[in-house]
């Protein structure tokens, strides 16, 4: 189905009143065509009729021009992840090249979060594209994530050594 007969099926929705059945076909034309932020901005308007200002400022969030709604919108949905940018980003599904998107207002803020982003965690998600065209995030993990991720997975072993040394000497000494 073309991206032109389903915002027509979108429209129709909308005007019988189903915006449960609009917001699905916004969100797969999203998924599809992740850079037409006017994709984004009628999903987020959909979203503000069903009293869900969270999810709506998720797709206003790179809408250049916003009104105090949009606003608060949008401090809503940074709120709901404690204003981390690696949350933003990741919920932003930013699955084009940042470079390519034609407003240079959501371009800036993007880059701006990616950076905020390798500030406060040391990196942030690039998203790479898979072989079969879907574009996942890559994390780029740093020696001391790995340091950290290996001494817990050492303390689990430590651990269940004990528990198993335990249970041992416990059958020993019934035995006995």
């Amino acid at each position: 189905m073309s991206k032109d007969s389903t915002l027509k099926k979108v429209e129709y929705d909308i005007s019988q009143g189903d915006f449960g059945k609009a917001r699905d076909r916004l969100h797969s034309l999203i998924g599809t065509y992740s850079d037409d932020l006017s994709l984004r901005s009628e999903l987020a308007c959909i979203y503000a009729k069903l009293q869900y200002p969270v999810m709506a400022g998720r797709y206003w969030y790179l809408e250049e021009n916003q009104t105090d709604e949009i606003k608060a919108a949008c401090e809503r949905f940074e709120k709901s992840v404690n204003n981390d940018p690696f949350w933003i980003l990741m919920l932003l599904k930013i699955r084009f090249n940042v470079d390519d998107i034609s407003s240079d207002y959501a371009r800036e803020k993007i880059k701006n979060l990616q950076r905020k982003c390798r500030e406060k965690h040391g990196y942030s998600p690039v998203y790479s594209q898979k072989s079969n065209g879907e574009i996942l995030p890559k994390v780029k993990v740093t020696l001391k994530q790995k340091f950290t991720d290996y001494l817990f997975i050492a303390f689990l072993i430590f651990v269940f050594g004990c528990v198993v040394k335990a249970c041992i000497d416990v059958v020993i000494y019934i035995l006995d």
